[in-house]
Parts: structure tokens; C-alpha cells; sequence
């Protein structure tokens, strides 16, 4: 971009365009927040890759004979949010309380979808990096799902699941979270339930694969929503 100026007269020539006078003053504007705007979202998206490229692997804290499920700790009269609870609870050498169902990180909702909105960078790096944290301090996650659009859901209309991130990982298909789903009554389904990180670019959540099978995890198309905090 180029600026000269005769008298009053203010000139911006940009990519072979040239501006004057007011034109060219909001021009220069423009085209300046622009440029601050895309220097913010390319470090933050450098940011994004060095996490991945970082991303190490933690093997799930809570082992897998200590999950809770139908049959293995988990009554009939549990709902889904109170057998996480007890998930919580279950291994003597990963154990930790959430501060309440009000102290969260919201990452999705369904009235995003609407709006065009979706998670930024900067919360996707923030929401991964609590939940690696807590990982590395031997403290599962319990997390909301969505697992049915249009699902009433809880107060925010859209988380419907509760389950308990207990460990990360990367395949093929990317890098993930690996949760415990304390509704199901398979063992080996109910422990391999896998959120992976999604960003093109223009949508980005933290979600299980689409075209996953059955047999690898009980709910398939489901969209993290909710992370709630632990206490220190």
C-alpha cells in the first residue's frame, strides 16, 4: 500500500487501486484493522499447530477396571451426570470434585449454529489446555455432550450427556480426548469414547469422529459443550 499527499489531498494506492480524499482515508482504515485482525489469527493459528505437533500422549489416569457403568458401580436410578460423579470418585489414585454445575467453560452451543458462530482460537487453545492440565495432575474432567440436536438439553438447551475424560491421544485421524461413558454397560465401548480436535479454519469444536462404528463408541456424532472445573 502506498500513500502520497498534495495539499489536502490524501492518496492510497492499494493492490493497484488508488483512493482519495475521505475514500481513502477509510480505505487505510479498513485495511489497516485488517491486517491486525489477520496477524492475530495466524499467530494464534501458528499457536494451534505447535500445540498439536505438541500434543503428547496420557494414557487414561482412571484404569479401565475402575470405570463405572450399568452393572460395574453404576445403579439403575443414576442419571447420567451422577454416574460421572461417581466416575469421578472411582480410582484411589485419580480422583477429583467439580467446583458445581455452574463454574464451566461453555465451547459449544446449539444457538451458535444459527448465528454462524463457532469456537475461537483462542478458546479452543484454552479449553485443550485445561483438560491436558488437569490430565497431567491425575484429575479427570467431567464434560457435557450434545448428542442429539434439538434435544431440550440442560439450562443451555443443548448439552444432553455427562461423561468423564479421563486421557489424550492422536491417530490417524487426529488428536483427541478419551472419555468414559458411564451410561453404557459394555466395558470396552463405554471406555473408548474419543473427542478429536476440528478446525478448518471457518468451524472449530472439539467432537467424536462421524464415521466411528458402534462398537468403537457409544455415541458417535457427539459435540463437546461443556467443560466443568475442578476444584484446586
Amino acid at each position: 500500500m502506498h500513500r502520497s499527499i498534495t495539499g489536502r489531498d490524501v492518496t492510497e494506492t492499494a493492490w493497484g487501486t488508488s483512493y482519495t480524499g475521505v475514500d481513502a482515508q477509510r480505505a487505510f482504515m479498513q485495511l489497516k484493522l485488517m491486517s491486525a485482525y489477520n496477524k492475530k489469527q495466524q499467530e494464534q493459528e501458528k499457536h494451534r499447530a505447535r500445540m498439536i505437533e505438541n500434543w503428547k500422549t496420557i494414557e487414561p489416569i482412571i484404569t479401565k477396571e475402575n470405570w463405572v457403568g450399568k452393572g460395574h458401580g453404576r445403579t439403575s436410578n443414576d442419571n447420567c451426570y451422577e454416574a460421572a460423579d461417581k466416575q469421578m470418585q472411582a480410582d484411589p489414585n485419580a480422583k477429583a470434585r467439580i467446583k458445581g454445575a455452574y463454574d464451566y467453560t461453555e465451547v459449544y452451543n446449539e444457538s451458535w449454529e444459527s448465528k454462524g458462530k463457532t469456537l475461537s482460537n483462542t478458546m479452543l487453545i484454552v479449553a485443550t489446555n485445561y483438560i491436558t492440565v488437569n490430565l497431567q495432575e491425575n484429575k479427570p474432567v467431567k464434560v457435557g455432550l450434545n448428542y442429539e440436536l434439538g434435544h431440550p438439553g440442560n439450562k443451555d438447551k443443548t448439552t444432553d450427556h455427562w461423561v468423564v475424560i479421563v486421557g489424550q491421544g492422536k491417530d490417524e485421524h487426529g488428536v483427541y480426548f478419551n472419555y468414559y461413558d458411564n451410561y453404557d454397560k459394555d466395558i470396552n465401548r463405554g471406555t473408548n469414547g474419543r473427542l478429536y480436535l476440528h478446525n478448518d479454519n471457518t468451524y472449530r469444536t472439539i467432537k467424536g469422529r462421524e464415521n466411528a462404528t458402534m462398537i468403537e463408541a457409544v455415541y458417535l456424532n457427539v459435540i463437546l459443550t461443556t467443560i466443568l472445573h475442578n476444584e484446586e
